[in-house]
């Protein structure tokens, strides 16, 4: 594990006097909390936000009004994103065990819902992804008696085509296919592991490619182009690996990252991959948000998103113009230019 020096230079790095660093808009769109977002890059300055009472509200970041309003699930909404095939698509997953898609030109009612009750009630969903030209969905769930479960649909038919219930011995935390490759999945889960599956193959044991062991549950990760891993642990940890290895390139503590900071890190919000780099987000009870970069088997603090929020960063999304926006639970959207 490497400690981290060097704190003297990171004072002189915040939104208000570092160049790449703008706060471009600041908007208060609800009372309630906002837990989650999705940006359209096809579509400019179009975000989707989850909110607590399980809306999600369609937003223009740049004319700062909201476009619609969809209230289609009965419990808590897991994942959230739109198509990149077709920009007026959008998905939602929940814990109610379904997961809708929405034509947002016309949101009354879901145009497609998957969902899976081969073993009695419908599974709760925890997380879903797509795969590159979105022919298959991909959904992990909660642990079931003594099961969790991966569920795979044709998209074309909304039919389910199997799924793996071997690998993980509890809930599914995230799924996400590969960046490069159709046929490559990667799911994390609260019994530490992250696994990588090749779906090409007939059986789930065959499928296995490789298991990376994180020692503490999984809650998020992001899967970049160069196949590389960052997550981010329970134990608000951080970490780094080559999907192809067995042991982390980088492993550092909330405590560790916090000394190179501008003040004591609170969370952990997200990590995402942008311009080619690995990217953290980590907050402050008081709404900043510190950002990090990976760099070879570094972590370098590259800004602070500051002037904001008023309360605790909840999800930050990339937008490919060079823009990240927060929210988070004060209710505001912020949105920022920055140079990454």
């Amino acid at each position: 594990m490497e400690s981290v020096n060097g704190k003297s230079n990171a004072v002189s790095i915040n939104s208000r006097n570092f160049p790449s660093i703008k706060l471009l808009s600041q908007k208060k769109i609800t009372n309630e909390y906002i837990v989650n977002s999705a940006v359209n890059n096809q579509v400019q300055a179009q975000l989707a936000v989850v909110l607590t009472t399980n809306e999600v509200l369609h937003w223009d970041i740049i004319n700062q009004v909201k476009l619609l309003s969809i209230k289609g699930h009965g419990k808590s909404i897991t994942g959230i994103k739109f198509s990149t095939e077709t920009p007026s698509v959008l998905f939602t997953g929940s814990l109610d065990g379904q997961i809708h898609v929405w034509d947002l030109r016309s949101s009354a009612s879901p145009v497609q819902t998957f969902s899976d009750d081969s073993d009695g009630p419908l599974k709760p969903f925890t997380c879903f992804d797509l795969n590159l030209d979105e022919k298959f969905l991909c959904a992990g769930t909660e642990l079931i008696r003594d099961d969790s479960f991966i569920i795979f649909w044709d998209r074309r038919t909304s039919k389910s085509f199997g799924g793996y219930w071997n690998s993980h011995t509890d809930e599914i935390t995230h799924v996400e296919f590969s960046s490069t490759c159709n046929s490559s999945v990667a799911t994390a889960s609260l019994d530490c592991l992250i696994n990588i599956f090749d779906l090409t193959q007939s059986t789930e044991d065959d499928a296995l490619v490789n298991t990376l062991n994180t020692e503490a549950s999984v809650i998020k990760f992001t899967w970049g182009t160069d196949d590389h891993i960052s997550c981010i642990t329970g134990n608000e940890d951080y970490q780094f690996w080559s999907a192809e290895q067995t042991k982390p390139l980088l492993l550092k503590t909330r405590d560790d990252i916090s000394l190179d900071s501008e003040s004591k890190i609170d969370c952990l919000i997200n990590t995402f991959q942008a311009s080619q780099s690995f990217y953290l987000a980590a907050g402050t009870y008081h709404g900043s948000v510190q950002l990090y970069c990976q760099k070879g088997k570094h972590l370098k603090s590259v800004g602070l998103l500051a002037d904001g929020h008023t309360d605790v960063v909840r999800t930050i999304s990339y937008n490919k113009g060079h823009c990240l926006v927060t929210g988070g639970e004060d209710g505001q959207i912020c949105t920022w230019k920055i140079c990454l």
